[in-house]
């Protein structure tokens, strides 16, 4: 026996086949990451973080809690709910250090902190530490970044050399009790040339 169906007595229209969605920024092959965290304070200060990932030819990132506000899409996220990284320089601005964000990006190269709070965990597995105010660091930084010359024509010296906020004298990273290049005002140049040599 045989049926005959018009098209008109289908209700069930096939729809496209099922494709699982791409995440838009693959953080895990970025070689420059600049991340933010809670001491970004409010969205209208992103832009900033923004500006000197782009100097630095950068992808820019955060904490989750950042991305929980919906500041940045979820996919910037980095830590045990977001990408694992591992880039030749991550740059962790006002990002406390929580085991969450940690476990997301300890792979990389280096590791650049800037937090207003000395005693931040980020400073125990950072390279480099700043103990200064994001807000100043973020422009200067950027401003000395656009300025510089090609890396291979900057020279710094040892990475174990931390210079103090008084600029008055230059110590051992051995001889501090963290391992934190603490940079006063007007040293941006340095981290500056210190970055560009990573």
């Amino acid at each position: 026996m045989t049926v005959a169906v018009s098209a008109q007595q289908i209700r069930t229209k096939p729809l496209d086949l099922f494709k699982e969605a791409k995440s838009a920024v693959d953080l895990t092959q970025a070689s420059l990451i600049v991340a933010i965290g809670r001491g970004i304070k409010a969205p209208e200060n992103i832009p900033q973080a923004v500006a000197l990932a782009k100097a630095l030819g950068g992808e820019i990132a955060a904490s989750r809690p950042i991305c929980d506000e919906g500041w940045l899409p979820m996919e910037r996220q980095i830590g045990s709910s977001g990408q694992t990284v591992a880039p030749k320089l991550y740059l962790a601005l006002g990002i406390s250090g929580a085991i969450q964000h940690v476990v997301g990006m300890k792979g990389a190269r280096t590791i650049v902190a800037v937090n207003k709070d000395s005693n931040a965990p980020i400073f125990e597995i950072a390279d480099y530490g700043v103990v200064g105010d994001i807000f100043e660091i973020m422009p200067a930084l950027t401003e000395a970044l656009e300025k510089a010359k090609p890396p291979s024509l900057i020279p710094f010296g040892s990475r174990s050399l931390c210079y103090n906020e008084s600029k008055s004298m230059t110590v051992q990273r051995e001889q501090l009790e963290a391992d934190v290049l603490i940079v006063g005002a007007g040293r941006q140049g340095l981290l500056a040339r210190c970055i560009l040599r990573i």
